[in-house]
């Protein structure tokens, strides 16, 4: 559970099997926290963030958000989250302050 969240941006994403990447706003991109929640029961997900640009992949080098799982984690000043799963999965993901 996380208390004083205070979202900036958020986003669902519809995953395509593919590594699907979406640009955040000037203060999405200054926010220093993001949500990540895989809404998939049966599928992890894969998600990677940076300047700039950013892709996802399932190799390893991604963060692997499990079946039903979320995380709360620090993104730095990152402009770009990317997140590859199942196709048809969705994931959403808020970036803001606290955690």
């Amino acid at each position: 559970m996380f208390y004083n969240f205070t979202p900036v941006q958020s986003a669902a994403v519809t995953m395509t099997g593919s590594s699907v990447s979406t640009t955040l706003s000037a203060a999405g991109a200054a926010a220093p926290s993001m949500y990540i929640y895989n809404s998939s029961s049966t599928n992890k997900m894969f998600v990677k963030w940076g300047s700039g640009s950013a892709t996802a992949t399932s190799d390893g080098t991604s963060m692997c958000v499990p079946p039903n799982g979320f995380y709360v984690v620090g993104k730095g000043l990152a402009d770009t989250i990317a997140i590859i799963g199942t196709n048809a999965d969705v994931a959403y993901f808020s970036v803001g302050h606290g955690g």
